[in-house]
C-alpha cells in the first residue's frame, strides 16, 4: 500500500465534512446555483487560497476546511466515485501541502502533482509564501507605513535579511532532524511518536534584532525521545540536511517561518529606544489573515487554476 493510500485508509468513514458538503450541494442545486467546491486542509488555507483565487476572476466558490491532508484526499475519493453516477457533476478542486513529501514520498507526490485537480503547494505549507523579503518590504509599506526612501526602511530590510539567513543555518539541524524523524517513524524503524509541532520559538533560539543562536540542544531533544536510532539515522540525515539547505526558505517547516517572521514584527514594536515611531501590533493567531493580501502567489498556482477551471 502506497502512503497515497494509507493516507485514504486513516480516515474509515466519510469526514463530517462530507454531510456538511452534501447539504451546500443539494441547496445550490435546488437553486440552480453551479460553484466551484474548494477543499482546503487547514482554517488559514482559504484566507491565503480563496484572495489568490478571486484576484484572477474567479468568483464562484464555496470552500470546506477537511482538518487534514488525509481527509481533502478521502473526499475527493468519494465525490470522483459520486461524479461517476451522478447527472450533476461536482466540480471540485483539491489543495494540499508539500510537506516533505517531495523528498521522502516522491511516489505519492508525484502522482497527486499528476492530478488535474489536485494543487500541491511548491513550499512546505502555505506559511512559507508570508515569509520572503518581499512580503516584508509590503508589510513595512502598508503597516509601518514607511517608504523606500526612509532610513529605516532601509535598515529593517537589511536586518531582516541578515536575521532571515542566520535563522537558516540555526534551524538547518533542527529541520533536519524532523524530516530524517518522519522519514524513519513512516516507515516503522522508529515507533515513538515525537512531538515537536509545538516547539515554540524561544525555546529553541535566542532571538533578537542584533542576532540569533541556537539555544535547544537539537539531538538531545530527540534521542531523549527515541529508545534507539536505527544505524543509518545520522547518515540519513546528512543527506536530508544537504537537500533542505538548497532552498530554506521553502523547505523548512512553515510554522517556524511564521513564528520568524511574527517574531521579528514583534521586535520592531518592542524597540522603542530605535523603532519608537513604527508599530504594527497583531496578535500571533490572526497574522496569516491580517497579512494574507501580501503572501507570495506561486506561478504555478494562477497557471493550475486557470487550467482546471479553463479561464
Amino acid at each position: 500500500m502506497s502512503r497515497v493510500e494509507s493516507l485514504i485508509e486513516e480516515t474509515t468513514t466519510p469526514p463530517a465534512v462530507w454531510m456538511d458538503f452534501t447539504r451546500t450541494f443539494k441547496k445550490h442545486i435546488k437553486k440552480q446555483k453551479f460553484l466551484i467546491y474548494c477543499f482546503y486542509e487547514g482554517k488559514d488555507d482559504s484566507k491565503y487560497y480563496n484572495e489568490k483565487i478571486n484576484s484572477i476572476g474567479l468568483k464562484n466558490l464555496h470552500h470546506f476546511e477537511c482538518k487534514g491532508k488525509s481527509n481533502v484526499l478521502k473526499l475527493r475519493k468519494i465525490i470522483l466515485e459520486k461524479n461517476s453516477n451522478s447527472q450533476y457533476k461536482i466540480s471540485s478542486l483539491y489543495f494540499i501541502d508539500k510537506d516533505y513529501d517531495d523528498i521522502i514520498n516522491e511516489n505519492d507526490y508525484n502522482y497527486w502533482k499528476e492530478e488535474d485537480d489536485i494543487y500541491v503547494t511548491p513550499c512546505y505549507f502555505i506559511e512559507n509564501c508570508y515569509t520572503s523579503k518581499n512580503v516584508f518590504k509590503k508589510i513595512l509599506k502598508s503597516e509601518f507605513y514607511l517608504q523606500e526612501i526612509d532610513r529605516d526602511y532601509k535598515k529593517l530590510v537589511k536586518l531582516f535579511t541578515i536575521r532571515q539567513k542566520e535563522f537558516h543555518r540555526c534551524l538547518l539541524e533542527l529541520n533536519s532532524w524532523i524530516i530524517t524523524y518522519k522519514y524513519f517513524y513512516d516507515k516503522k524503524e522508529i515507533l515513538e511518536d515525537v512531538s515537536y509541532g509545538n516547539l515554540a520559538l524561544n525555546k529553541i533560539i535566542n532571538f533578537s534584532l542584533e542576532s540569533i543562536s541556537i539555544k535547544l540542544d537539537i539531538q538531545d531533544y530527540f534521542t531523549s525521545k527515541i529508545e534507539a536510532l536505527p544505524s543509518n539515522f545520522l547518515d540519513i540525515k546528512e543527506t536530508m540536511k544537504n537537500t533542505l539547505k538548497t532552498n530554506p526558505k521553502c523547505n523548512f517547516r512553515g510554522k517556524f517561518e511564521i513564528d520568524f517572521l511574527y517574531s521579528f514584527i514583534t521586535l520592531i514594536n518592542d524597540d522603542k529606544s530605535e523603532y519608537n515611531n513604527l508599530s504594527f501590533h497583531i496578535q500571533k493567531k490572526n497574522l496569516i489573515s491580517n497579512i494574507s493580501q501580501y503572501a507570495n502567489t506561486p506561478k504555478c498556482l494562477i497557471k493550475h487554476i486557470k487550467k482546471v477551471t479553463n479561464i
